[in-house]
């Protein structure tokens, strides 16, 4: 997808999350497609990439189902979809989880469509000479790139029901790995896209940030005389705690600053329920992601302070940690055991500059292959919890197993 279609302009026209998804998703579901056009395509985009997302069961479905109807639509208009379109449509199925047969629909048309199409158009053009591009720098092929979200898609719908069926995976950033990733693969049942949507979801923080919020009970977290807004290395302005505790990294532009931050001040107060309200559902799994510290060369200072700040959360004694690093390591992946609560990844990013959510790197080879590891790893940390059955979810994994008693 082109990188700009997911950037969230200044002049953000959202008024109220609830609303403004609904309202796109109704026109979703009316629009055609002639042209190639895609109504409320851009405002849609907006809304997700400012982290807002769906607020309900209810949304989810309706969206889900307005997608459906333009899936089921493929080949009929006269004029074909643009690229970007067809790629949105593949993008948005994946993240709100529609069934396989369905994305698959969306992969076998982009392939008849942009891969074998013998008559040169300026669109199938375009999209051959982008995939030239791609193939000559990271030597993909298009149908390995295609086959990746279909087989995310198979797991999510198999082997990854016994993980939905056990646990609750409840995301502590730091960034947003553990929130995208393990959704996209189906390692959560789809009403938590909605009622699992936290503060950690969508957002970058320091371990100290996160310590500091789940110790006070998020008290301050978002007071407005704490917050400021920052300019990132894009060009886009996005609020952040005055002490870098946090960067709202999707909830870009000055709308969020409106009123003395009262609409981020909203969504984040409508996200820490919900935090708290999956701390205290059965078989709840802390998921913490790009730590500097490599367990076990190095130790995990802030390890007694996070287990504190959660006690406070889940009213449990001990609570169930599942940390990683992704930065390179001479000794691949491996899992280790930290104690009898905690269990430690270290699943390094395949290739250097990958970009774990960029569209091109993601459904790469290396980036699935990547993706495949982090995630079998985490099944296999939930089995050593003893909260899943050895081999119930596995998958091809090139790391190897740490140590572990």
């Amino acid at each position: 997808m082109e990188k700009t279609a997911s950037r969230l302009q200044d002049n953000n026209p959202v008024t109220g999350p609830a609303s403004a998804v609904v309202q796109c998703v109704r026109a979703l579901a009316t629009s055609g497609i002639a042209a190639g056009t895609w109504f409320g395509y851009s405002p849609l985009t907006r809304i997700f990439d400012a982290g807002q997302g769906l607020r309900s069961a209810e949304e989810l479905a309706e969206f889900q189902a307005a997608l459906g109807y333009h899936v089921a639509r493929l080949g009929e208009s006269l004029v074909p979809p643009c690229p970007s379109y067809v790629s949105t449509l593949l993008r948005f199925a994946e993240q709100v989880c529609l069934p396989p047969e369905q994305i698959e629909k969306i992969l076998e048309y982009m392939t008849s469509m942009y891969g074998k199409r013998p008559t040169p158009t300026p669109v199938t053009e375009a999209v051959r000479s982008r995939l030239t591009a791609r193939k000559s720098r990271q030597g993909l092929k298009f149908a390995a790139t295609l086959a990746a979200p279909l087989e995310r898609q198979r797991f999510r719908a198999g082997k990854a029901e016994a993980i939905r069926a056990s646990v609750c995976l409840v995301t502590l950033g730091l960034p947003c790995v553990p929130w995208k990733m393990l959704n996209r693969w189906g390692l959560r049942p789809e009403s938590d896209f909605a009622t699992g949507f936290s503060p950690f979801s969508l957002a970058r923080h320091r371990v100290t940030g996160v310590i500091d919020a789940l110790a006070s009970d998020f008290s301050h977290y978002c007071r407005p005389d704490e917050i400021m807004m920052v300019k990132t290395m894009s060009g886009e302005h996005v609020p952040a705690r005055k002490d870098r505790g946090v960067l709202w990294t999707h909830n870009r532009g000055a709308h969020w600053a409106n009123d003395n931050f009262a609409p981020l001040i909203e969504n984040l107060t409508w996200k820490i329920a919900n935090f708290r309200a999956a701390c205290r559902r059965p078989n709840p799994v802390f998921v913490m992601s790009n730590l500097t510290e490599k367990f076990p060369d190095s130790p995990l200072p802030f390890l007694p302070a996070l287990q504190d700040a959660l006690r406070r959360q889940t009213g449990r004694q001990e609570n169930w940690l599942i940390l990683s690093n992704q930065a390179a390591s001479a000794n691949g992946s491996s899992l280790h055991r930290v104690d009898d609560t905690t269990l430690f990844i270290r699943c390094p990013y395949p290739i250097k500059g990958y970009v774990w959510n960029d569209d091109e790197n993601f459904d790469s080879p290396e980036g699935f292959a990547y993706e495949q590891t982090y995630i079998s790893f985490i099944c296999k940390a939930l089995h050593e919890l003893g909260l899943i059955e050895r081999g119930s979810t596995s998958e091809p994994c090139d790391g190897r197993m740490g140590p572990l008693p």
